[in-house]
């Protein structure tokens, strides 16, 4: 049976790059051939799972959320708890350019990409999401160009106005800013290099500021490829809960196909006590947090505190002055810290912590210790117990 179904889904996943054909026809025939071997291992994976599902005496004895195992020495345990159920896929959703959104089905069963190297067609049924460029928002572009021209004017109040209203757009005004470093006006350029500075600082702070870049041209994404070029049509019928409306792509910001989305995520970690002591490193938990979702963390285990002696240890609530304070008074040596993000200020966790995000990031993790001592080794780990409630 798994033969069977493997060869299905090679057969499906060869079929699906073919139908992309005009995408890649410009490739390497060593890319073709690692896409091929990317589908194929997927497919494979997939008819292995189908032909062998797990039997029912090892579901029933499933430990809870809170219970899980813990990963293997140095490596990290991720059990994503049940999704919600899957979104209807022939519904899109299109957020406009006045921060408004319309939810429906597009009449199109294909839209058109004309890119450098011919045009694609592709299915919308394929679409994960596409993004018209500068090219495509002439009014957009328009504003865009003023507010860069207005970081040259000799009155504060217009410079400092136009720098609020880019900073807002995010860092993915990065390469259109870029574009105009080249000008005659040496204040401009000045104030537009100093405004980059500020929108990398953005990026590192708050995570969530990832977006994607505002180019000039159309981006495409597929579950396959990101193309970018010239959408075609012009305009979309949206069959929606309003009745049918026409957008123009004009007034389109962006186009997404909702996904199922986990609500839960539990992950099991190890802060090594001679890797991960704040001042050295910290450990990746490779967990993306969101703003708004609720953290739960429960840690145990033991370091020794070598400087005082082999007798001596900490646990992840560090223990009052003893070990001397990571922060006079507030946080003390050998407890378990967090951060979100590279550049977040780091807070304790100790042995259990709750709290809700206020912004995205990455969570970090560490073991904080007094700056004399941090050098020193710290044989021992901390087991830690990460639950994320996604909002």
């Amino acid at each position: 049976m798994s033969v069977q179904v493997f060869t299905l889904l090679r057969r499906v996943a060869l079929g699906a790059l073919l139908a992309f054909a005009p995408a890649i026809a410009f490739a390497q025939e060593e890319d073709v051939r690692i896409a091929l071997e990317v589908l194929e291992a997927q497919a494979k994976a997939a008819a292995i799972q189908v032909a062998e599902p797990p039997a029912a005496e090892s579901a029933a004895e499933e430990e809870k959320p809170a219970d899980k195992p813990e990963a293997a020495e140095g490596e990290e345990a991720a059990a994503p708890a049940p999704a919600t159920p899957p979104a209807d896929p022939d519904v899109v959703t299109l957020t406009l350019a006045d921060g408004s959104k319309i939810s429906g089905k597009l009449t199109v069963q294909e839209i058109k990409v004309t890119t450098s190297f011919g045009v694609l067609t592709v299915p919308v049924s394929k679409l994960v999401s596409f993004a018209p460029g500068l090219d495509s928002r002439s009014d957009f572009a328009a504003h865009v160009q003023s507010l860069i021209d207005r970081m040259g004017d000799p009155q504060y109040s217009n410079r400092e106005q136009a720098e609020k209203a880019l900073l807002a757009m995010g860092p993915g005004i990065k390469a259109e800013i870029q574009q105009h470093l080249e000008d005659k006006n040496a204040e401009k350029v000045k104030n537009l290099k100093s405004l980059l500075e500020k929108l990398g600082e953005l990026a590192d702070e708050d995570e969530s500021h990832t977006a994607r870049p505002i180019t000039r041209k159309d981006l495409v994404v597929t579950s396959q490829f990101t193309a970018a070029g010239q959408i075609s049509p012009s305009e979309f019928e949206v069959i929606s809960k309003f009745g049918k409306l026409t957008v123009k792509i004009a007034d389109i910001q962006t186009l997404q196909r909702p996904t199922q989305r986990e609500t839960e995520l539990f992950k099991t970690v190890k802060v090594d006590g001679n890797q991960h002591i704040v001042q050295k490193g910290v450990l990746n938990t490779k967990i993306q947090i969101e703003r708004g979702d609720k953290v739960t963390i429960k840690a145990d285990g033991s370091i020794v505190m070598s400087p005082w002696g082999n007798e001596y240890t900490s646990n992840p609530d560090g223990d009052g002055n003893q070990y001397g304070w990571y922060t006079p008074n507030d946080i003390p040596g050998g407890a378990l810290l967090g951060k979100i993000g590279n550049n977040d200020k780091p807070f304790k966790i100790g042995s259990s912590s709750t709290f809700t995000a206020k912004k995205a990031g990455t969570l970090y993790l560490a073991i904080g210790m007094n700056p004399g001592q941090a050098s020193s080794s710290f044989p021992g780990t901390y087991n830690v117990k990460i639950r994320v409630e996604k909002q």
